[in-house]
C-alpha cells in the first residue's frame, strides 16, 4: 500500500512540474512574439486553474516549485 501511495504521489508530482514547465513555455512563446498575448493568457489560466486544483487536492504546494512570473 505504501508503495503504491508513494507511486501515486510521484506522478502527481511529475504532472504538477509539467504543468509549471508548460507555463513558462507560454511566457516565452508570447516574450518572443510566437504566442499572442491573447492565446497565452488563455492557456495560462487553464494551466494555473489546473495546477492550483491539483496541488490543492494532493497537498503538494510545498513540495512543487513553480516557476517565477
Amino acid at each position: 500500500i505504501q508503495e503504491e501511495q508513494f507511486q501515486s504521489r510521484l506522478e502527481r508530482r511529475i504532472e504538477a512540474r509539467l504543468k509549471a514547465i508548460q507555463q513558462t513555455a507560454i511566457s516565452r512563446a508570447e516574450r518572443s512574439g510566437l504566442l499572442s498575448t491573447h492565446v497565452g493568457a488563455e492557456l495560462r489560466w487553464k494551466l494555473d486553474t489546473e495546477l492550483t486544483l491539483l496541488l490543492e487536492k494532493e497537498d503538494l504546494k510545498s513540495e512543487v516549485p513553480l516557476p517565477k512570473a
